[in-house]
């Protein structure tokens, strides 16, 4: 899931002080900010206030302004936690796993401000919401989708009077604010007396009330800290707050009933600098002041003592540590270090040649560095560049602020990002976010989307006969103008005509024909997730609507006349899934070649069959449980036009592998020979039933940032820092890749064009106006070649398979400089170049010589004269007999090149560089030879002229005319005494032209 910016950030900054009594000064330094999302509040503070607003619309809606006797006895604000509430058991410190609810308190929330005399001051919100209503009002993405109507909601006052916020002007006593609405312009009487708006482009505000509950005394400073929920001690099904402080030498957890200490638990840790809670477990990061060595130690609280110590070699300052994914990324100044919880071990350390002030989480994918000097830097889950908001000249007119911001803070929420200044200034910043096509259809390239809020998706595929190739990035506008959309879905059927969307908050699918421009909607569906078989067949993971059936059903969508149906009349298939079983993720994988399935009691042979009669395995679903993974095959016909007809789904298999994988932690997964691909955890695993019955799991890689797309038998990946192509059966025995290249930092792979070994990726052009995506496309096939030619492949092989392609010639351009510069053997690469010359022109007036002459010549001009020999010795061609070439087959382009090569170089230097050590023989002439030969040079001139003269084209003519003057200033130059009639020969042939 990556992110790139829709827009410069919009500048904003918060209002001063309104109390005057206590004769504070102005404090507009913004210390930290953090979200309480599922309340729709973003809490702001300075040294003397805590800011309360309203993220979306975002509006200041209630304010903290602390006296000065209460800053005197407590101290400064310094430091800003929310209390939150873990979706799992966390080891050592929550006693059992909190109902699936929990996660979505919707009582009073609570946060937290730190001061400098070490208080803690508890502050709670009261809002009139729930988190189900804030998903449904505002489209925020707080709660999952698949337990909607499972947890326990609170009553939900549907008086929206009594919600939205109502605001007066201090002056004129006139509403500033009304039903939540912003009275900025003329609004109808039926609007101001309906407790909803009419208008569709606005989302109300809604009241709250902030509280200050209770003041907390340490002794001791405090270094970090972490407020959650648990369920009381009484049982009495109320939530209590627990707190969790990191002292320089101890974490002590405090739990608190009624907001008094009840109880705690205290473990020693010398040199504590940060609390992370990572893949359900409890972890404290310390550093020795001295040697920087960072020490990883895995807490239990319960049993108060270390579990686990892992340390880690450093010479800079921590910065900061979150989960990320399945591992822990430690920031330190100058790098990012990866921990894995399974292994217990760094994985993968990334060092950068800036100083990182601030690092924090995005999403499970994505995190932002901000650097010393206020560089936003987006980076991929493995640090991969994706966005900067440097451009690449760093001129100071292409920054989007000038040198007074200084960051201190940031927040994500729902594709918007908010920084934070200390003068004052807050930045929001709108995104596009990718959603990432999880299954792959094996036989074409998968296609890219991203989204925004403002209802804006964009699409980019690779290949195939569809609309989206008219143009590179297609763009489509939802039908709809409301803003709390919140779209859960983009998914693209294999010939890329149809798009299904999903509108989560709104249980709405959306299909769009892509070629017609027509969009159809189906209401009151809820879908937790969906994926496309070919064409026509849409899977989706859904509830059955005011009901808690989950079923996974298939639909057959036509292209024409969708408007005529209900979702419910184009079921082909239905899968209801059992009460006591969790349906975690299923995938749909269509492989390259299709299986052939024989029918009991068949007599004839498959090719005696009529395609009506013949079955294929075309397709496959695979649903992840929390302990099992069960297979269903997709059985179809195959029509001769390519077209499948489903005629069953039938579950194949069923495989419990609770005690290899967690489950919980499946990305992609796909059946192989006899066993599953599994991608999980950042890992590529091969997992196979033994005869006896049990499950071998073996991890073929580590440090898998993603899978980028599968096609045909190849699966391309981005890999730590590299993009990588395995052959899946290679992958399978654990042997190396086909090719691994290291990232260009403007090149994140998003697209494959695999039969034109193409990577496509989003490139972001932004400075302080414009902010505007572009595709980028980076060849491989120079390497992918440079690869098979060292292994040993055939060569004819190489030139069947790429020498149709349009870079082809490039390619062995580029790996011909590549291996003279390195001084490698370029025997192999110019055997493939001369295969060209029996390439079919297919057309008269080619040259079967023009592929190897402009290769040669293009080299030649990008080579240095050092290299020249070697190139005309394992050639086997003298300069001359080049010049010769390029004459014979009137290749007055190349022949043009050639001279051009020869002349920027003095007549001493060519000859020092090319000088054979024995004498020159006759069949071999040196350059010098070849510039004074009086036939060969009027061969020339008169092909240049005849040429220039005949042309059509103007362009063409004028350079061929430019070709013919630098020959005759040749000629002139050899003819510096005019001893010969060379320049009167030449002369003579310009006129007769």
């Amino acid at each position: 899931m990556q992110l790139w910016p829709v827009s410069p950030p919009n500048h904003f900054c918060i209002p001063p002080r309104c109390s005057e009594r206590d004769k504070i000064d102005d404090d507009l330094d913004i210390l930290a900010t953090i979200p309480l999302t599922h309340s729709n509040v973003v809490i702001i503070i300075t040294k003397t206030r805590v800011l309360v607003y309203n993220f979306k619309p975002f509006a200041l809606v209630a304010a903290h302004e602390r006296t000065s006797e209460s800053l005197a006895e407590f101290g400064d604000n310094k430091g800003l936690v929310p209390s939150i509430a873990f979706r799992d058991k966390v080891s050592g410190v929550t006693d059992s796993k909190p109902p699936t609810y929990m996660s979505w308190y919707q009582g009073k929330l609570v946060f937290y401000t730190t001061t400098t005399k070490n208080y803690v001051l508890a502050y709670q919100v009261l809002r009139n919401s729930t988190s189900e209503s804030i998903f449904k009002d505002y489209g925020l993405p707080i709660i999952e989708v698949s337990q909607i109507n499972e947890f326990e909601s609170a009553a939900y006052d549907a008086n929206l009077d009594d919600d939205v916020l109502t605001v007066f002007d201090k002056v004129k006593s006139s509403k500033v604010i009304q039903n939540g609405y912003v009275l900025n312009k003329d609004r109808g009487i039926l609007q101001f007396l309906s407790a909803k708006s009419e208008d569709p482009n606005e989302i109300p505000i809604k009241k709250l009330e902030l509280r200050l509950k209770v003041v907390f005394k340490f002794e001791y400073d405090i270094i970090d800290f972490i407020g959650f929920k648990r369920f009381s001690d009484e049982d009495d099904g109320k939530f209590e707050e627990n707190l969790l402080v990191l002292f320089a030498d101890k974490i002590q957890l405090l739990k608190l009933q009624d907001f008094k200490f009840n109880s705690s638990q205290v473990v020693e840790i010398a040199n504590s600098k940060k609390i992370c809670i990572c893949d359900n477990k409890l972890y404290v990061i310390s550093q020795d002041k001295e040697t920087k060595k960072l020490i990883i130690h895995l807490i239990d609280l319960n049993e108060q003592k270390v579990l686990e110590k892992t340390e880690h070699d450093c010479n800079s300052e921590l910065v900061n540590a979150f989960s990320i994914g399945s591992r822990m990324l430690v920031s330190t100044k100058d790098s990012v270090n990866f921990f894995c919880t399974e292994k217990n071990q760094f994985t993968y350390h990334r060092k950068f040649d800036f100083s990182i002030k601030l690092a924090e989480k995005l999403t499970d994918e994505c995190f932002v560095i901000i650097t010393e000097n206020d560089r936003l830097e987006i980076c991929s889950k493995f640090g991969n560049k994706l966005f900067s908001t440097i451009s690449e000249d760093d001129s100071s007119s292409n920054k989007i602020h000038n040198d007074t911001l200084n960051y201190t803070a940031l927040v994500y929420i729902d594709k918007t990002l908010i920084t934070t200044c200390e003068s004052g200034y807050y930045q929001i910043w709108n995104f596009w976010q990718e959603f990432p096509q999880s299954t792959f259809d094996f036989r074409v390239p998968k296609v890219s989307a991203i989204a925004n809020n403002n209802n804006d998706i964009k699409f980019y595929s690779s290949s195939g006969d569809s609309p989206l190739n008219r143009i590179q990035l297609q763009s489509l506008k939802l039908p709809t103008k409301s803003l709390n959309n919140n779209i859960s879905h983009i998914k693209l059927n294999s010939n890329l005509k149809l798009v299904a969307i999903n509108i989560s908050n709104k249980n709405s699918l959306l299909i769009q024909n892509l070629e017609t421009s027509l969009w159809y909607q189906f209401t009151d569906v809820h879908i937790i997730d969906m994926h496309w078989i070919a064409n026509n067949y849409l899977v989706c993971h859904l509830k059955e609507y005011n009901s808690d059936t989950v079923s996974v059903k298939c639909y057959n969508l036509p292209l024409k006349g969708l408007e005529n149906y209900e979702l419910e009349d184009l079921e082909i298939w239905a899968y209801e899934i059992p009460e006591n079983v969790d349906i975690l993720k299923f995938w749909v994988n269509t492989h390259h070649k299709y299986k052939y399935l024989k029918m009991k009691n068949q007599k004839l042979d498959s090719s005696e069959l009529s395609s009506s009669d013949r079955f294929f395995k075309t397709a496959e679903i695979i649903l992840s449980t929390s302990s099992s993974i069960v297979v269903f095959d997709v059985i179809s016909k195959v029509q001769l036009t390519g077209l499948n007809t489903i005629v069953n789904i039938h579950q194949y298999s069923s495989l419990e592998i609770a005690n290899s994988l967690p489950t919980r932690t499946l990305e992609w997964v796909s059946t192989w020979k006899d066993g599953f691909i599994i991608y999980a955890s950042d890992m590529l695993f091969r997992l196979e039933k033994l005869s006896d019955g049990t499950i071998h799991t073996t991890q073929l890689l580590d440090n898998v940032e993603k899978i980028v797309d599968v096609v045909k038998h190849h699966i391309y990946m981005v890999q730590e820092d590299k993009f990588t192509i395995y052959d899946i059966n290679g992958l399978w025995e654990d042997r190396k890749p086909i090719l691994s290249i290291k990232l260009d930092e403007e090149h994140y792979p998003i697209c494959i064009s695999s039969d034109a070994a193409i990577v496509q990726s989003l490139y972001c052009v932004f400075n302080k106006n414009l902010s505007k995506l572009i595709m980028k496309n980076s060849s491989y096939l120079d390497k992918l070649i440079s690869v098979k030619i060292d292994r040993g492949d055939d060569l004819y092989d190489i030139s069947r398979q790429f020498s149709n392609l349009k870079h082809y010639k490039f390619a062995l351009e580029k790996n011909l400089s590549i291996k003279l510069m390195e001084g490698e053997s370029i025997t192999k690469t110019l055997e493939l170049i001369k295969l060209l010359n029996d390439k079919p022109t297919g057309h008269g007036k080619i040259s079967r010589y023009s592929d190897m002459l402009e290769i040669i010549s293009n080299c030649l001009r990008k080579s240095e004269m050092k290299n020249w020999k070697t190139l005309f010795d394992d050639l086997s061609m003298s300069p001359r007999e080049l010049l010769a070439l390029c004459i014979d087959n009137r290749e007055s382009k190349m022949l043009g090149v050639l001279l051009l090569v020869f002349l920027n170089y003095g007549e001493t230097e060519v000859l020092g560089d090319i000088q054979e050590e024995k004498p020159v023989e006759l069949h071999n002439p040196t350059m010098d030879d070849v510039l004074k030969d009086e036939e060969l040079m009027f061969k020339v001139l008169k092909h240049l002229v005849e040429s220039s003269a005949s042309s059509s084209n103007a362009i063409k003519a004028s350079e061929e005319w430019e070709l013919c003057l630098q020959l005759v200033r040749l000629l002139k130059a050899l003819d510096k005494e005019n001893n010969t009639n060379l320049m009167e020969k030449a002369t003579q042939i310009i006129l007769k032209s």
